[in-house]
């Protein structure tokens, strides 16, 4: 239901019953989305103490029931996403990941104002300038990153553009983090404007790796590669991965320094390990 310009709402056929009125609007804080969240992981009394402070109203039959609401600004995150080489990246989908937050901050226990199943976010585009802001957030604790991922070509039958193998694939943490241990914590509280918060791709930290696959000397079409941090038995996020092309040949790029393996793998069946390398 949409207030109109005066701030007024109604729902004109309501069901008996005890409700929560929740109102969502632009820059404006989504508390209650947040602890809908996580509330399956609490117990019951827990839940009520958390719902308590939203306005609630109770409707009766054949009655006429009110309740106000006032919204507060949430907190905001604003910056630009750059590369260190120069230049900025538009149309990147930046995203405000809450670590912790008071609302829930005595249920939680000890574990630092964070329910285990805590899985909420807010996400924006960055525009043509590579800024981006981040607006309504509940006041607490966020880490900021984005998931760098560069197009793949594939050369079409009638077309004479060349072929772009591989992927290129990043996720950087503000403001210049390549693993979530080393991302600075941004703290905002309700109607905070946090500017300056950039994230800068470092380029010269990153590299690529490639090679050709073949067998029995024939350049091997469709082969599966997937390169993981050393020593890493099982599978993880942070694998990468791509498909060889009909030379043979793969490419991965946007790759932080590490020792890594890599690995061939036709038709789901491993077959070899093609090599180690160190960049």
């Amino acid at each position: 239901m949409w207030t109109d310009l005066e701030g007024y709402y109604v729902f004109p056929s309501v069901q008996p019953g005890r409700y929560i009125v929740d109102v969502l609007s632009d820059g404006y804080s989504r508390d209650l989305a947040l602890i809908r969240d996580v509330l399956d992981d609490f117990g019951p009394a827990e839940k009520r103490e958390l719902l308590a402070s939203f306005p609630q109203v109770s409707v009766t039959n054949g009655g006429a029931s009110r309740v106000d609401v006032v919204v507060r600004r949430g907190g905001a995150i604003s910056g630009r996403l750059s590369f260190d080489s120069g230049g900025v990246l538009s149309g990147a989908e930046v995203e405000a990941e809450l670590i912790s937050s008071s609302l829930f901050e005595k249920q939680a226990g000890g574990n630092g104002g964070a329910p285990k199943g805590l899985d909420f976010s807010v996400s924006a585009e960055t525009d043509d300038r590579g800024v981006y802001r981040i607006s309504g957030l509940p006041a607490g604790k966020y880490r900021i990153y984005v998931h760098v991922k560069e197009p793949v070509f594939r050369q079409l039958a009638w077309s004479n553009w060349p072929t772009r193998t591989g992927r290129a694939e990043l996720n950087l943490f503000a403001p210049e983090a390549l693993s979530e241990a080393d991302s600075k914590v941004i703290e905002v509280g309700d109607g905070d404007e946090m500017t300056g918060v950039d994230l800068n791709i470092p380029t010269r930290l990153l590299h690529s790796v490639g090679g050709i696959v073949t067998q029995h000397g024939v350049p091997v079409e469709h082969a599966r590669v997937t390169i993981r941090p050393q020593g890493q038995k099982g599978p993880d996020p942070s694998n990468w991965a791509t498909s060889t092309i009909a030379d043979g040949s793969y490419r991965m790029d946007l790759m932080p320094s590490g020792t890594l393996s890599s690995m061939l793998n036709i038709f789901r069946k491993r077959l070899v390990v093609l090599r180690q390398a160190e960049k």
